[in-house]
Order: C-alpha cells, then sequence, then structure tokens
C-alpha cells in the first residue's frame, strides 16, 4: 500500500505534463471540429491562455478554423469558430 502511495507520488511531481498545445490537438484529433468553448472545456485551462495557443496553431498551419453557420438570430453574427486539425 505504501508503495502504491509512492508510485502516485512519483507521477505526480516528476511525470512530465502535457502542454497546452498537446492538450488542445489531443482534443481535437479525436473529434471533427470544436469551437473554442468546447476545447476550453475539455483541456480545463483559461481562455487567456487558449486563444493564444489556438491562433498560434492556426498561424503555424496545423489546425484550420471556419465560421459557424447559421448565424445567430439575435445579432446576425455567426455563433463562433469550429477548430478541426489539418489533413
Amino acid at each position: 500500500m505504501f508503495f502504491s502511495f509512492l508510485y502516485f507520488a512519483w507521477e505526480i511531481l516528476w511525470m512530465p505534463r502535457q502542454t497546452v498545445e498537446e492538450k488542445i490537438l489531443t482534443t481535437l484529433y479525436g473529434s471533427r471540429e470544436l469551437t473554442a468553448y468546447q476545447i476550453i472545456k475539455e483541456i480545463r485551462a483559461g481562455p487567456s491562455t487558449t486563444y493564444p495557443v489556438l491562433q498560434r496553431l492556426e498561424e503555424n498551419k496545423i489546425i484550420s478554423s471556419r465560421w459557424s453557420y447559421p448565424l445567430n438570430p439575435y445579432t446576425n453574427k455567426p455563433r463562433g469558430r469550429l477548430y478541426r486539425i489539418n489533413t
């Protein structure tokens, strides 16, 4: 029992953690298209962390995005951007 606790503590303290980029790509890999809000909920990171990473990944042509349709009936604007991995 004590050894299982030590192993658990070792995993938490010394195992490498995923970067935000890795979390986003892992999340997008398993789905077709997701909005930024869905990605933020899935990876449990704040918008101030997630949006710059999404923009950087899109500039490097790793992911792509498009505006979602239909338009929001109240504002007549697209509901949000949908992100997906480039193939």
